[in-house]
């Protein structure tokens, strides 16, 4: 109903051009809804302050790895909230997620790796064995993080290691809204893949 509509519109948090960051949504809708629920997937939920919150602690460990603002950070990953929450934290430090379709086999890999210039590499347990095809991205990468750890290959280059936890929670970076918060490839039908740069106020 219009009543609906316009209750829906009145409740909705407005943000003005210049502040449309991915932090600034996080810590404006944490500050609005709080304790409500945000998402929920495979059994567990996240409120809105739980967003914000993890973003800031994932940024921190993704900090902590040498990923600074601009970086590149790769993802391999079924749709699951680690992959969230690493595109949430790349987001709150500056860094540029970059998901790759989890179709792509070896030397699909190694281009994505290549081409967005990935300096880290987060993949799924299930997806691990793949990296035995790729050829290139890897010299460039200073680790990769295998998400849902089990037993890891000892002696790769890059070193893998399973994912570490959050870490403390820090303040986000000054990010302006056209800066880059993920490179999203095309589905390369009529010649390779192109990275698509969306910047955070696409995200709005």
């Amino acid at each position: 109903s219009f009543a609906a509509m316009t209750a829906s519109a009145s409740d909705a948090v407005l943000l003005a051009p210049a502040y449309r960051t991915l932090p600034r949504m996080l810590e404006l809708q944490a500050a609005k809804y709080g304790d409500r629920k945000l998402l929920s997937c495979a059994g567990n939920a996240w409120t809105y302050r739980d967003a914000r919150d993890i973003a800031a602690g994932r940024a921190a460990s993704l900090r902590a790895a040498g990923v600074s603002a601009g970086d590149r950070v790769a993802i391999l990953c079924s749709n699951r909230l680690e992959m969230l929450e690493i595109i949430l934290g790349c987001g709150w430090i500056g860094a540029i997620a970059v998901p790759i379709n989890t179709a792509a086999m070896g030397p699909q890999i190694g281009y994505y790796l290549s081409n967005s210039g990935a300096c880290l590499f987060a993949i799924e347990a299930q997806f691990v064995e793949r990296l035995a095809h790729v050829s290139e991205g890897l010299a460039s990468l200073r680790s990769i993080w295998v998400i849902s750890a089990g037993a890891l290959p000892s002696g790769t280059m890059p070193p893998m290691q399973a994912m570490p936890p959050r870490a403390k929670p820090i303040a986000p970076a000054p990010i302006a809204p056209g800066d880059t918060l993920a490179i999203i490839y095309t589905s390369g039908t009529t010649g390779p893949s192109k990275g698509v740069m969306c910047p955070h106020a696409q995200y709005y």
